[in-house]
């Protein structure tokens, strides 16, 4: 749904005076339209919202992005690494997925090596993080494993 800025207070704020009074109008108008049930004002003064179905990205675009995060131990940096590793093993974001939309692939990382596409066709080279990537977490979660599995129990999701 492509949002009509204008009903949103904190957009409306950034109007000059004048417009912000013809927004406020508008608005209460379509309410009282809408109580009174009258069609033809409530056409008058509905807002723009436009419905869509999904928007998409074109294919092949590049985008970036940075993480911070600040590690205390060596655990954090592995579990770090891990859930890095995971992700990148098999990126998606958004929806429509039966439809393949929102793969992801890395190209290239700072500080974190990544095999080009042509390099692996099938996934990211997980490994490529470090070659003890996930040990240290892997053991910190078996030796809580028991603690965990009650924890998650209780977990109402």
């Amino acid at each position: 749904m492509r949002m009509d800025p204008t009903l949103d207070p904190g957009k409306r704020k950034l109007l000059l005076p004048d417009a912000e009074v013809e927004v406020t109008k508008r608005l209460a108008s379509s309410e009282s339209a809408h109580d009174a049930d009258a069609a033809i004002e409530r056409d008058d003064s509905k807002s723009t919202m436009m419905p869509r179905r999904f928007e998409r990205v074109a294919q092949g675009a590049l985008f970036h992005w940075s993480l911070v995060c600040h590690c205390y131990s060596d655990l954090d940096v592995d579990t770090l690494h891990t859930m890095l590793g995971a992700f990148l093993a098999n990126a998606r974001v958004g929806g429509k997925r039966g439809t393949g939309h929102g793969m992801l692939r890395a190209i290239t990382a700072r500080n974190i090596g990544v095999r080009r596409p042509a390099e692996n066709i099938d996934a990211v080279d997980v490994t490529a993080l470090g070659s003890t990537v996930g040990s240290l977490f892997t053991t910190h979660v078996r030796e809580r494993a028991e603690r965990i599995r009650e924890w998650l129990s209780s977990v109402n999701a």
